[in-house]
C-alpha cells in the first residue's frame, strides 16, 4: 500500500496519545486492534485494503475452493488447536486470502463447525494480531492487512449457513455500537452467530447508537437491541441513548443487552444505564437475549 506507516502512527499518536492502541472488545471478549485509532482514517484504510487487495482474491478463492460439506463424526465439538490457531495467524499475515480459505475449508471438513472457527479461531488471532502490534511486534500495515482478511472471511465462509431454522417473528435483534467506537470484526461475528441460530438480525458495523440506531428502532420492530462498548466513559454514554431508543422504539418492551470490555471491567455500569442485561461473550449475548424474550410482546405483524 501506499500509505507510510509513520504517518499512520503519527495519526494515531495525535488522536489517542503515546499509548496507541488501548484493545476494543467485541462480546467475544477478544480485543480489536482499532479501537482507539480515529474512526475516519482506520475505516478508510481498511477499505483500501479489502477493496485493492482482498475483495478481488475473494472472488477467485470461491472459485478456486468451493465449499466441502462439514464432517460430522460425532457429537463432540471439536476446536482449533493452539497450532492450528498460530498457522492461521501465519496464513493472514503471510498466506494469501486462497491460502486462508483453504485452512478454514480444511478444519471444516475435520468436523470443525463455523462457531467455533469465528470464536476459537478468528477472535483469538485477531486478538493476538492487536496484542502484537502494540508490542511493536507487528507493524499497523500488517495488522490491517490480516484483519481485513479475517473481516472478509467473516462474510464469505459460511455464508447462508444456519445451525437453526429461522425463528418467530420475535426473535429480532439489532446491534449497536457506542459512538465513536469501531467493532467492525467483532458485530461481525457475533451477527452471524445469531442468524445461525435462527434470529433476524439488523445494524452492525456501521450503525451506531444515537439518532441512527432511533430511526431504526422507529421503522422496524426488534425485540432486543445489543450495544457494545469498550471505555467506561463511552459505557457511560449510553444512559441517554438506551432512554431515547426506548422512547423511539415500535416496541415499548424492547430489551437492551450489552457487552464489550467496559462492561468486563465495570459490570455495575449495566443497571445503571438502564441495561436490562450484560453478556460476557458472545455464547451468553444468545443465551441472555433468548432470556430477555419472556419479556417482550411479540409483534402481530412485524
Amino acid at each position: 500500500m501506499a500509505t507510510d506507516e509513520a504517518e499512520v502512527r503519527k495519526v494515531i499518536h495525535e488522536k489517542t496519545g503515546p499509548t496507541g492502541l488501548e484493545g476494543d472488545s467485541s462480546w467475544d471478549g477478544q480485543s480489536s486492534p482499532y479501537a482507539s485509532v480515529h474512526l475516519g482514517e482506520t475505516r478508510q484504510l481498511l477499505s483500501q485494503v479489502v477493496k485493492a487487495e482482498i475483495v478481488p482474491q475473494l472472488i477467485v478463492a470461491k472459485k478456486n475452493h468451493p465449499r466441502q460439506p462439514e464432517a460430522v463424526e460425532s457429537n463432540k465439538v471439536c476446536k482449533p488447536s493452539p497450532e492450528q490457531r498460530a498457522e492461521f495467524r501465519s496464513l493472514l499475515l503471510d498466506g494469501d486470502t486462497f491460502d486462508c480459505i483453504g485452512f478454514v475449508e480444511q478444519l471444516r471438513c475435520k468436523g470443525v463447525a463455523l462457531p467455533e472457527i469465528y470464536l476459537d479461531l478468528f477472535t483469538p488471532v485477531a486478538n493476538d494480531l492487536g496484542n502484537q502490534w502494540k508490542a511493536d511486534e507487528l507493524s499497523f500495515i500488517e495488522v490491517t492487512k490480516a484483519v481485513g482478511k479475517l473481516q472478509s472471511l467473516v462474510h464469505e465462509i459460511g455464508c447462508g449457513d444456519q445451525t437453526c431454522s429461522p425463528l418467530d417473528a420475535g426473535h429480532r435483534i439489532v446491534f449497536a455500537s457506542a459512538p465513536g467506537e469501531q467493532h467492525v470484526l467483532g458485530i461481525l461475528i457475533i451477527s452471524r452467530m445469531f442468524e445461525m441460530e435462527g434470529w433476524h438480525v439488523a445494524g452492525g458495523a456501521s450503525l451506531q447508537a444515537g439518532d441512527e440506531l432511533n430511526s431504526v428502532v422507529r421503522s422496524e420492530w426488534f425485540g432486543v437491541v445489543g450495544l457494545s462498548a469498550s471505555t467506561e466513559h463511552r459505557a457511560l454514554n449510553l444512559k441517554q441513548a438506551i432512554a431515547d431508543l426506548r422512547e423511539s422504539s415500535l416496541n415499548k418492551s424492547i430489551s437492551v443487552v450489552v457487552g464489550g470490555t467496559a462492561f468486563a471491567h465495570h459490570p455495575e455500569i449495566c443497571p445503571e444505564i438502564g441495561a436490562d442485561a450484560l453478556a460476557t461473550d458472545v455464547r451468553d449475548a444468545i443465551v441472555k437475549a433468548e432470556a430477555l424474550l419472556g419479556n417482550v410482546a411479540l409483534p402481530s405483524n412485524p
